[in-house]
């Protein structure tokens, strides 16, 4: 029994340093997104047959933990503060144990990527750089921080970009209205972390601005985020994925409400939870409907790209 426990307490220890939550939603938005958008099979199902886009999975699957792992020892004295049960947790796996792990999977990752193309494989090495370099400099560096740390979760999303040869504005702007949110919630949850990030200089928003000014810069992206939903409101003829940017609309305006009448850190972490952990999954459900969405100026976006 006590090896049971111990067996399940390391395998929790190990989602929660990878942040496995994370691991999952990246994952099943590329599956998604390959499937309902980027494929050209009459039927959908037929692209699970495509081994490349499992490659490509499971490399991004295994360098985005490894990052995690990588970043988990850069902010273990910030960590110990701020989140003491779930550095408690994650010190069940050792620090060598995790350095020695992101190497292996960094290593496997490359590997499976191989399969896909040399070019993919390239993608992927320089991905797992700049992770590393991300938790080593770039980390204290004011909102290059936040923005940095979005676009290495998210950028291996773009990746199917590479495997389909297939540009497109639409799914595009969905990604930019999400990248948006989750963008919002890292600055919001950097209000957890106040106080140790002034003592072990890490610049962030909220700790290098007053609070108003810290709420100012949100409630310009919040409002930033509210103009991409306006537009597919507007610009977009469809039963189906209106609804969410319908909804997006009422829960901005919350979150701006929340923002200026917040006063703890928990309200802020709260927040980001809201956005990350339910809205952010949410629009990730809602790819498939883009491939049903009529846009009213037919391909505007990708001549004006071109």
């Amino acid at each position: 029994m006590r090896r049971l426990y111990v067996f399940l307490l390391k395998n929790f220890a190990l989602f929660s340093s990878t942040r496995g939550y994370n691991v999952i939603l990246l994952v099943l938005s590329q599956y998604i997104s390959a499937l309902f958008f980027f494929s050209i099979q009459q039927r959908w199902f037929l692209e699970l047959l495509n081994l490349k886009l499992h490659f490509i999975v499971f490399s991004s699957a295994l360098s985005l933990s490894a990052g995690f792992l990588i970043n988990n020892f850069y902010d273990l004295e910030r960590d110990i503060v701020n989140k003491p049960i779930r550095t408690n947790l994650n010190n069940q796996i050792s620090t060598n144990s995790k350095l020695i792990l992101s190497i292996l999977l960094n290593s496997i990752a490359l590997f499976a990527a191989y399969f896909a193309s040399y070019r993919i494989a390239l993608f992927f090495l320089i991905y797992q750089f700049l992770f590393w370099f991300y938790s080593h400099k770039i980390n204290k560096i004011l909102f290059l921080n936040n923005l940095t740390y979005v676009l290495l979760v998210s950028f291996p999303f773009l990746v199917l970009f590479l495997l389909y040869n297939n540009f497109s504005s639409i799914i595009l702007l969905h990604s930019g209205f999400l990248f948006l949110l989750i963008l919002i919630a890292d600055i919001l949850k950097d209000y957890r972390s106040l106080h140790t990030d002034i003592i072990y200089n890490y610049e962030t928003i909220p700790s290098r601005f007053s609070e108003f000014w810290s709420k100012s810069i949100l409630s310009f992206l919040l409002f930033l985020a509210l103009g991409v939903s306006v537009f597919f409101v507007f610009m977009f003829q469809t039963n189906y994925l209106i609804f969410y940017h319908y909804v997006s609309l009422l829960l901005i305006l919350f979150l701006v409400f929340g923002l200026w009448k917040g006063k703890t850190p928990t309200t802020f972490y709260s927040l980001s939870s809201l956005l990350v952990r339910f809205y952010v999954l949410i629009g990730v459900l809602s790819i498939p409907l883009l491939k049903y969405s009529k846009f009213i100026l037919h391909n505007f976006l990708d001549h004006l790209v071109k």
